[in-house]
C-alpha cells in the first residue's frame, strides 16, 4: 500500500509543477516585448488615411427649350434655306414659268422643279402644293407614279387633301414625296423637274400655284431629306390666269413672263404660321420610315446569302 501512496504523491508534484510553467508562460506573453531602439530611432506607425468627402452640387440648370409656335397670325423665324424648289406653271415649254394665262375649261400642266440640291445633296424629299379651288381643280393620276418624274423615285406617296380622307385637311392642296429604295448611299443632286401635276381653269380670275413651306404647315409642307434631318429649301410659286376666250389668254400671255426661263430665285420669307398639332403621321412619312427599313432588311438578307 505504501508504493501506491508513492506514486499518488510523485504525481500530484507533477501536477504541481506543470501548472506553476504554464501560468510563467502565460505571463510572459502578456507583458510587451521591451524594446532597445530610442524614440528618434523605432519608426513610427503611420496614421490611417483621412477619408476626404467632396461635396457634389447638382447641376440646376433646366434642359434647352424647343421652339414652340406662337398663336395664329404671328411671325415664327425661318431656318435659313438649303437648296431650291420651284413651280413651273406650263410643263410644255421648256424652262421654268413662273406667269402663265389659260382659258377656262383648259387642262394645263405644271411642274415642281429643284433648281438647286440641298447642301450635300437629298436623299428624298416631300412637296405640298397648293392652289386657289375657286378657280382651279387638280386632276390626279390614277397611279401616282405617274406623276412622279425623277428617275428615284422608286415610292411615290401621294395625298390628295381634295378627297376628304380621315386624318388629312380638308383644303386645296396635294401632299406628294419620293423615296428611293433601296436608300441612296449617297446625297442626289440632280437639278429639273421632278413632279408634274394636272390641272385644269374653273372659272375667270387670277391665282397663285404655291409651294406650301414646311414651317407651320400641318403635313411638314415641301422640303429634302437627309439622314436624320429635315432640310427647309428656297421656295418659288407660279401664277395662273384663268380668261374666258383664247385671245384674253394669248394677250395675258404676251404681257407676262410665261415663257421666260427663272435664273435667279426669289427665296420664300417667313409666312403667317398655323398652329403647331401634336405628333402627326403623314402618308408619306410612313412610307418613308417603310422604304428605310425594308432596305436595311434586304441588305441584311443579300449579305447573308453571300455569306451562306
Amino acid at each position: 500500500m505504501r508504493w501506491r501512496y508513492l506514486v499518488l504523491g510523485v504525481v500530484l508534484v507533477g501536477a504541481v509543477f506543470s501548472a506553476r510553467q504554464l501560468a510563467a508562460t502565460s505571463a510572459m506573453l502578456a507583458e510587451p516585448t521591451p524594446t532597445t531602439c530610442g524614440p528618434d530611432a523605432c519608426p513610427t506607425e503611420a496614421p490611417p488615411p483621412t477619408r476626404v468627402v467632396v461635396p457634389v452640387t447638382p447641376d440646376l440648370t433646366p434642359p434647352p427649350v424647343r421652339e414652340t409656335p406662337g398663336p395664329t397670325g404671328t411671325l415664327r423665324p425661318t431656318p435659313a434655306p438649303s437648296g431650291a424648289m420651284a413651280l413651273d406653271c406650263d410643263a410644255n415649254t421648256t424652262g421654268i414659268q413662273t406667269s402663265c394665262a389659260y382659258e377656262v375649261g383648259t387642262t394645263f400642266r405644271a411642274q415642281v422643279h429643284v433648281t438647286e440640291p440641298s447642301t450635300g445633296g437629298y436623299f428624298a424629299f416631300q412637296t405640298k402644293v397648293r392652289w386657289d379651288e375657286a378657280l382651279m381643280d387638280y386632276l390626279p393620276s390614277a397611279d401616282p407614279a405617274d406623276e412622279a418624274l425623277w428617275l428615284e423615285c422608286d415610292i411615290a406617296a401621294r395625298s390628295d387633301n381634295t378627297a376628304g380622307l380621315p386624318d388629312r385637311p380638308i383644303e386645296p392642296s396635294v401632299l406628294f414625296a419620293c423615296i428611293p429604295f433601296p436608300v441612296l448611299s449617297e446625297g442626289n443632286t440632280f437639278t429639273g423637274a421632278v413632279l408634274e401635276f394636272a390641272f385644269e381653269c374653273l372659272g375667270p380670275g387670277s391665282a397663285s400655284l404655291t409651294l406650301v413651306p414646311r414651317a407651320g404647315d400641318l403635313q411638314q409642307g415641301s422640303h429634302f431629306l437627309s439622314p436624320g434631318d429635315t432640310i427647309e429649301p428656297a421656295l418659288a410659286d407660279a401664277a395662273v390666269v384663268c380668261v374666258e376666250s383664247t385671245d384674253a389668254a394669248a394677250e395675258v400671255g404676251a404681257s407676262s413672263v410665261a415663257g421666260a426661263e427663272v435664273s435667279a430665285l426669289p427665296q420664300s420669307g417667313a409666312r403667317l404660321a398655323a398652329p403647331e398639332a401634336g405628333p402627326w403621321s403623314e402618308l408619306a412619312f410612313a412610307l418613308a420610315a417603310v422604304g428605310v427599313l425594308a432596305a436595311s432588311v434586304g441588305a441584311l438578307r443579300l449579305r447573308g446569302r453571300e455569306r451562306s
